[in-house]
């Protein structure tokens, strides 16, 4: 009887699974169509990815299996890639709490804090020159920021030098939905906006 249980309990998880995969593949497959971007559907049991230009910026969209904290445990989240259209005044990088990790890796030494009451101190900043970095952070740009950096349960990475500028975003969510995938990249791109120089 245990037997039938997990039989039936891992079928229901693959077919589940399935079920997610198949809604992704048709919602990204209809946002690339509607904005003319590059879609490649990938295996049958793999991921779409979409790339291309949008509101003129270089954006790509993959999902990509990460482990967990624990180690042992890999989760796919959705990795949307913004290339803005310039690089900034100096090198740094810029980071939700959950990335820290990763940019601590950089070598850059400098830490800046914006001279803003509203800047959350959680956000993680390191730049080669906080000097050439500080008139970059207007209000405006602040406030972008920090609403990008404490969304609730997504990753964020925003680093630069004076040639390119990227800007990471992850997320658990593997917009299935068009209209929810339409909405999160616009609001991605309205951030875009505002962050760019």
């Amino acid at each position: 009887m245990l037997w039938v249980f997990l039989s039936v309990f891992i079928l229901g998880a693959f077919f589940w699974s399935l079920r997610i995969l198949i809604k992704q593949k048709n919602s990204w497959k209809k946002f690339s169509k509607r904005h003319g971007l590059e879609y490649q559907p990938g295996g049958l049991m793999s991921s779409p990815t979409v790339m291309g230009t949008f509101r003129g910026y270089g954006v790509s969209v993959v999902s990509e299996p990460q482990l967990d904290t624990d180690g042992r445990t890999r989760r796919y989240r959705t990795v949307i890639q913004v290339e803005m259209k310039a690089g900034m005044p100096t090198e740094g990088v810029i980071a939700s709490a959950r990335m820290r990790g990763i940019a601590a890796q950089l070598d850059l030494q400098e830490t800046f804090t914006p001279e803003n009451a509203e800047w959350d101190g959680g956000i993680y900043l390191r730049t080669k020159s906080a000097e050439l970095l500080a008139p970059y952070f207007t209000d405006k740009r602040i406030k972008a920021m920090n609403a990008l950096m404490t969304i609730n349960g997504v990753n964020v990475l925003f680093i630069f030098n004076e040639k390119d500028t990227l800007m990471r975003f992850e997320t658990p969510d593997p917009l299935e939905d068009v209209t929810r995938m339409e909405r999160l990249i616009g609001k991605v791109i309205d951030a875009a906006d505002i962050l760019s120089v």
